[in-house]
């Protein structure tokens, strides 16, 4: 019995050094990997897995790692490079979709964003509470008063369009058709009026994640399009005046 325990002991303790002897490198996707860390420099950090001492030495980038724990139980923590920060991520600590530039139109963008990675912050320029109000009220009102007109008119013609279908067949409700047109004029209502008002809420938060996230970039924006105005004195008269406008805008 005491052979046992003796045993028992002795592999214990066999594990527990086994275990204190290696590193623990953390990553910031949250894997762990168990090494032998060679070298730490300012910029990466060199290392051979545990199980394979004799096999290749592996190099990470510092930004990639968020904590290294040493066989003598001390922890180094690593903080990200301003450099990679501004290069990689947002400034919410997102990371930037690739392909996001100033200039672009919300079609574009809208299919790189994801709505639920928004968090509310004091200085955003768009409204996800108006946007659902807004439409809630008048559908598409939302996504006008968040800049997105065009898709607000789209929505309100798909409301109104389904109103008046079902007003049509509610006024012939006694013909079978009509009771037809009813029930598709009261679902298009109702699928109209909840989606405008989701996605009214959508718009403001993708349009706030795309104005962080190009903050600070720099774009030149060059129009040229057809000028009318009724400014140019003539014998006392205003007449018309036409020609094309260039603008440059920064």
């Amino acid at each position: 019995m005491k052979r046992i325990i003796a045993l028992t002991f002795a592999i214990a303790c066999l594990f527990s050094m086994n275990a204190q002897a290696q590193d623990i490198i953390t990553k910031r996707n949250g894997n762990s990997v168990r090494a032998k860390v060679i070298e730490v420099t300012e910029t990466s950090v060199k290392y051979v897995l545990f199980d394979e001492t004799d096999g290749p030495i592996y190099t990470e980038g510092k930004d990639n790692i968020s904590s290294i724990t040493y066989r003598s139980g001390r922890t180094e923590t690593f903080v990200r490079s301003a450099s990679y920060a501004d290069a990689y991520y947002g400034h919410d600590g997102r990371v930037v979709p690739e392909g996001i530039m100033p200039g672009m139109k919300y079609k574009e963008y809208a299919k790189l964003y994801d709505p639920r990675d928004y968090v509310k912050r004091v200085d955003d320029r768009y409204s996800p509470v108006w946007g659902g109000v807004g439409s809630l009220l008048i559908p598409g009102l939302g996504q006008m008063i968040n800049g997105q007109v065009g898709r607000g008119f789209a929505f309100l013609g798909a409301s109104v369009g389904s109103k008046i279908i079902y007003t049509i067949g509610a006024v012939n409700g006694e013909d079978g058709v009509g009771v037809i047109l009813a029930l598709v004029g009261a679902a298009g209502m109702l699928t109209a009026d909840i989606w405008a008002i989701v996605d009214g809420v959508r718009v403001a938060k993708i349009k706030n994640l795309y104005t962080r996230d190009t903050i600070g970039m720099s774009s030149v924006d060059v129009k040229m399009e057809p000028y009318f105005a009724m400014t140019a004195p003539y014998q006392n008269n205003q007449v018309p005046v036409a020609g094309m406008k260039f603008s440059v805008s920064f």
